[in-house]
């Protein structure tokens, strides 16, 4: 049996993430790479989109979820995490979660967290 990750790339979301109060102001971009560990056998067989996880989905968990401006990174990152663990078929994912320019002569921090 293969295994099979689902992904997606580089998605820009707009939150308020960061403990300075400067940080709190406005909401700034962050990209966040998912990987969603699944069967896709059945998918592929059928060629029916019933079969397959919904990458939808994914795009408005990770949404919904900057919405909610957290403060931490690691916050953002194991609320993505938790619900798309929560899927239907998903075995495990990875969420990583970049914030551009949030340190002084870096071109950003992120962290990567991967449930289970």
């Amino acid at each position: 049996m293969s295994e099979s990750r689902l992904r997606v790339n580089r998605l820009q979301l707009a939150t308020i993430l960061g403990c300075l109060p400067e940080e709190r102001t406005a909401p700034r971009p962050v990209l966040v790479d998912l990987a969603v560990k699944t069967d896709i056998a059945r998918a592929a067989a059928t060629d029916d989109i019933a079969d397959a996880l919904d990458l939808r989905r994914l795009h408005d968990i990770a949404t919904a979820a900057a919405r909610t401006n957290p403060r931490l990174i690691e916050t953002l990152a194991t609320t993505i995490a938790t619900r798309i663990l929560a899927l239907p078929g998903v075995q495990s994912v990875t969420v990583h979660v970049e914030k551009p320019a949030s340190l002084p002569h870096t071109q950003s921090t992120s962290i990567e967290l991967t449930l289970p």
